[in-house]
């Protein structure tokens, strides 16, 4: 339980926990677990942050030996409470409790995880990780999910949330082409407006989250933005293609069966058909010059920030600052 935990005006009451303290200068606030007295062979964490930081917190979870989640809502935070039903049988199918919180005692606040900042390279799970003080490893899958669906056999799951979108994914083409081959897993309303703008695709309907994740376990390849379904790939290590957002890097983890598209350019492979996109051109707008190539974009602010994913996808840095000078009319 970290200093911070509950700000809220409900107090934590773990008697069990033993911390030692540490200072570093990239978290001044942050706390080593050292070992946890258990009352009655159980550890409970909270959370009430969205879906996706609950999913990527589970290898953090099971580092800690977390047997129950419970979770509220607060003032600052999206309503979670209303929506346990969508992500409850998947975290309980990794063998922890889902619960809402009443008064029961808490060991570990995992939405605060936050307050630890954010290193360049982060993702959500090792934020999460390193806010906790345990190590996990992520090179492997880190959520084991037994049950495939077997609709799905031969299939591209396609998933894109609301949020998260990024500016040049080929989503037309790829229908254009794969469309035959794609089931959406998604909301509804999800699925209509993904038909609305790149074209028609099956819809294959799904209780909760679980359903999905069966979804994705028995299919051959899985195409979504960054959201809960990718979040679920990347447990399984499901050979991925994600639309990637230009201004959020944090669900960018580094598996060899995973494409990261950005700026539009991409290749595709599937039951032996190639699809091969190119960055989309404009006759005028913003460039930069970078590692040998030329990002093109009509407005200024996307040509940096596509620079910028760029450079993060390189695993090299550069600032906002150094960028926006290198960015030019065309």
């Amino acid at each position: 339980m970290h200093p911070e935990s509950f700000s809220d005006s409900r107090k934590m009451k773990t008697q069990y926990t033993i911390f030692n303290k540490r200072q570093e200068s990239c978290d001044k606030n942050r706390v080593e677990f050292v070992t946890v007295l258990f009352n009655n062979n159980s550890v409970n964490a909270f959370h009430s942050g969205c879906i996706g930081d609950i999913i990527y917190s589970i290898p953090t979870m099971k580092a800690l030996g977390v047997t129950n989640l419970y979770v509220d809502d607060r003032p600052w935070t999206k309503p979670i409470v209303n929506r346990i039903d969508a992500f409850k049988r998947l975290i309980e199918s990794q063998g922890i409790e889902v619960k809402k919180h009443e008064d029961e005692n808490i060991d570990f606040d995992l939405s605060t995880y936050r307050n630890g900042g954010m290193i360049y390279g982060d993702t959500i799970a090792n934020r999460v990780a390193r806010w906790m003080g345990v190590k996990i490893d992520l090179s492997k899958p880190w959520m084991q999910i037994d049950e495939k669906n077997p609709a799905t056999k031969g299939k591209i799951v396609v998933s894109r949330g609301a949020r998260w979108h990024g500016e040049f994914f080929p989503w037309k083409k790829l229908v254009s082409e794969l469309g035959e081959n794609m089931v959406f897993v998604g909301l509804p309303e999800e699925h209509q407006d993904f038909c609305s703008l790149f074209g028609n695709i099956e819809y294959l309907p799904t209780n909760d989250l679980y359903d999905v994740a069966t979804a994705i376990a028995g299919s051959d390849l899985f195409i979504g933005n960054q959201s809960s379904p990718n979040a679920i790939a990347n447990g399984i290590h499901k050979e991925s293609v994600v639309e990637t957002c230009l201004y959020a890097f944090d669900c960018i983890y580094d598996r060899p069966n995973t494409t990261f598209c950005h700026d539009g350019i991409l290749k595709v492979r599937f039951d032996g058909m190639t699809v091969i996109s190119d960055n989309p051109s404009t006759k005028h707008g913003w460039k930069i010059d970078i590692f040998g190539r030329t990002l093109k974009a009509q407005d200024k602010h996307i040509c940096i920030a596509l620079a910028r994913a760029d450079c993060f996808l390189r695993k090299i840095y550069y600032n906002v600052d150094q960028l926006t000078g290198l960015a030019e009319k065309y």
